[in-house]
């Protein structure tokens, strides 16, 4: 079995290429959606053979030290710039630009971090402590349902998979200096496995195209 963990919303659609590619006879493969320290953990224990996460430029430093202690080896990929999420008829979807005073009126929705809620650990640029509207959720069909069913908003990398949105969810930049560095988690104790390997080359094609 090959197990990927991950917590960046466009993985799901190299994980489906990566399937109808390389399906043969019998395989079983799996993809855990879930929180940072997780997928962290995951990968550290060998239950998944590797982890997607997007860290903050202002937090890796202090990531790439935690995740050398732990024996994980982090890969950048991708350098994206923070994109405010929300339904296309949302009354600032015209918008080029957006900023936290822009956005002060609308409720924010994030995912939940459980008890690992530290900064470093979440991909949230937002301090929910001075927002008046907060939604948390766990899953990315939720956060789909209640962008769509409301004048909420998220903010993220700017990638959204395709099949999943259908046009229904826009991205406007945010206004920020921060960004966000894409990458893998490998256990540097394990040895990589072929189709590791593969997934991985699928992984860097579909953000070379980005």
């Amino acid at each position: 079995m090959r197990k990927l963990s991950g917590k960046c919303d466009f993985i799901a659609d190299i994980f489906g290429k990566f399937i109808e590619e390389n399906k043969g006879d019998s395989y079983r493969f799996s993809i855990r959606e879930i929180e940072t320290y997780n997928v962290i953990h995951e990968v550290e224990a060998g239950n998944s053979d590797i982890g997607i996460i997007a860290i903050k430029d202002g937090d890796y430093d202090i990531m790439r030290r935690y995740l050398g202690k732990k024996k994980l080896s982090f890969t950048p990929v991708l350098e994206a710039s923070p994109h405010v999420f929300f339904k296309k008829e949302h009354p600032l979807a015209q918008c080029e630009k957006l900023t936290c005073t822009e956005l002060k009126e609308y409720p924010y929705v994030s995912y939940e971090q459980g008890e690992h809620n530290s900064s470093f650990f979440t991909e949230e640029l937002m301090d929910v402590s001075n927002i008046d509207k907060h939604i948390e959720i766990s899953d990315r069909a939720t956060l789909m349902n209640v962008l769509m069913l409301t004048d909420s908003y998220t903010i993220g990398t700017g990638i959204m998979p395709s099949a999943l949105n259908k046009g229904d969810i826009v991205s406007v930049p945010f206004e920020s200096e921060e960004y966000y560095i894409i990458g893998y988690l490998l256990n540097e104790e394990r040895k990589v496995s072929e189709m590791t390997e593969k997934f991985i080359s699928y992984i860097e094609e579909a953000l070379k195209n980005i």
